[in-house]
């Protein structure tokens, strides 16, 4: 694993334990009576043969969870502390089926960053398929750059298409929410329509013009590196989505990786 890749892999695997400690805290949840419960999710799907019912009863259950979520906090532990002479590949393969699991388990509730994550993992295992320094590296950390720069455009065009989020509304709207609101956020933009349009159309402008950092000049896309930090951060502040901003950020080094290579074939 180069410098890059183990950089992508390292803020991954910050937000893959923020992820663990935080199915730990609500692990309730997965018994009988809880929101996650698989006796009622399991209804979704079909049970297939007994074999591969009793192995998803057995894997599903809160003992069981718990143990796969266990697992893949150690694994992203093992990736964040640089532990030697582990094996990244199977570490890696481990974390991105542990993964899909956990996304297949819970069934609802996932959002952006689950899905950069399984993106990031998929990458990363391609990349560590080919010896460190192969230019055929590029393939998998190619991949994840190219999914967070579309990410991010398509973002930005969706919310420009929104009448809300080009008349300003939607900050309040998102400050308001009762999950993702910030009392102290909704309070302060409260009859500041101007200030609101101001966000609204910054955070439109700079989604939609992030791909630029790809083939503009290296300050530009630092630029641009700087403001996805601070806009992370931001959102993590007030709307609690603390794992987007680690994900998010741990795709910046495969941009910078896609982006020199670039230049040496320019």
């Amino acid at each position: 694993m180069n410098d890059y890749s183990y950089l992508v892999a390292w803020f991954a695997c910050i937000g893959v334990l923020i992820s663990t400690f935080e199915y730990i805290y609500v692990r309730r949840e997965f018994l009988g009576d809880g929101i996650f419960s698989w006796h009622v999710l399991q209804t979704r799907y079909s049970r297939g043969s007994p074999l591969l019912a009793s192995a998803l009863d057995t894997c599903c259950s809160p003992k069981g969870t718990l143990a796969i979520i266990g697992m893949r906090g150690l694994c992203a532990a093992l990736v964040v502390l640089h532990v030697a002479r582990i094996p990244y590949l199977t570490v890696i393969v481990l974390l991105l089926i542990s993964t899909l699991f956990i996304n297949y388990r819970l069934g609802a509730g996932s959002d952006g960053s689950d899905q950069m994550l399984i993106v990031i993992l998929s990458g990363l295992t391609v990349s560590n398929l080919f010896p460190s320094g192969s230019r055929y590296q590029i393939i998998g950390i190619g991949f994840i750059a190219a999914q967070a720069l579309l990410s991010y455009l398509v973002a930005g065009v969706a919310k420009v298409s929104s009448s809300v989020w080009r008349n300003g509304s939607a900050i309040h709207l998102i400050s308001n929410h009762v999950t993702y609101g910030s009392r102290w956020l909704e309070r302060w933009l409260r009859n500041k329509s101007g200030l609101q349009k101001i966000i609204c159309w910054v955070t439109m402008t700079f989604e939609c013009c992030f791909p630029l950092c790809l083939l503009g000049p290296r300050w530009l896309t630092l630029m641009f590196f700087s403001a996805g930090i601070l806009f992370h951060a931001g959102t993590a502040l007030t709307m609690g989505l603390n794992c987007f901003f680690w994900v998010f950020v741990a795709t910046y080094p495969a941009i910078w990786t896609l982006k020199l290579a670039f230049g040496k074939l320019l």
